[in-house]
């Protein structure tokens, strides 16, 4: 009975040793699975970073170009004033002209 009762003992201590071994070796694979996420989440803030400077890039871009189609909206409302001005004084000027002589 001594013999199976050391026997036992001894399976029962390299169970625990295994067991613990098992342990061990799932803390570790935890570890490892946790430091991934981490540089995974890490990663994904960095690439989120990117996208939003690349979104204000855009937003500063359209801004611009809005306000380089109403610089050109203005500027073709001044040409066309100047046009209907010039036309206007070629139009009178020889009345002017006649009357001033």
């Amino acid at each position: 009975i001594e013999g199976d009762i050391l026997a036992l003992g001894s399976q029962v201590s390299e169970a625990q040793t295994a067991l613990e071994t098992a342990v061990e070796q799932r803390r570790g694979r935890e570890q490892e699975v946790s430091t991934q996420v981490e540089l995974l989440r890490q990663a994904q803030a960095d690439e989120q970073t990117k996208v939003d400077a690349l979104s204000n890039k855009v937003k500063a871009i359209i801004e611009e170009r809005n306000l380089l189609d109403r610089s050109i909206k203005d500027r073709t409302v001044e040409l066309e004033l100047e046009n209907k001005l010039k036309e206007t004084l070629l139009r009178t000027l020889p009345t002017q002209v006649k009357e001033l002589e």
